[in-house]
């Protein structure tokens, strides 16, 4: 059951407040990533990770298990932004640089 106007707007208000700038805002931050599909997802993840936050912040849930998953929930929503932001950059923009092509280079021990 959603919560009750007028708390409902309040709440969505006060996540709103302090962010730069809406969904298509966070999307263009990744102007950097390419593939148009990709920096779509990362910049909605991104605007979702900030939301989430103030959303968290404005609720000043008590207690160590807030606070732990307030920050599991961050950690988890970065990392997967910096891993695909990373992936991209590497595999697809510099693909073909020495330095990313030793990445796939290893040597082994062979027994003889």
């Amino acid at each position: 059951m959603p919560l009750r106007e007028p708390a409902r707007s309040e709440a969505v208000e006060y996540a709103r407040n302090d962010l730069p700038g809406d969904v298509a805002w966070h999307v263009d931050y990744f102007d950097f990533i390419s593939d148009l599909e990709l920096r779509q997802r990362i910049g909605q993840e991104f605007y979702a990770a900030r939301y989430l936050y103030k959303l968290w912040e404005g609720l000043r849930v008590d207690g160590n298990w807030a606070r732990q998953a307030q920050v599991q929930l961050q950690v988890q929503q970065y990392a997967s932004i910096y891993e695909a932001s990373i992936h991209h950059l590497l595999f697809v923009e510099a693909a073909d640089a020495p330095e990313v092509q030793r990445l796939f280079e290893y040597e082994t021990l062979i027994e003889r």
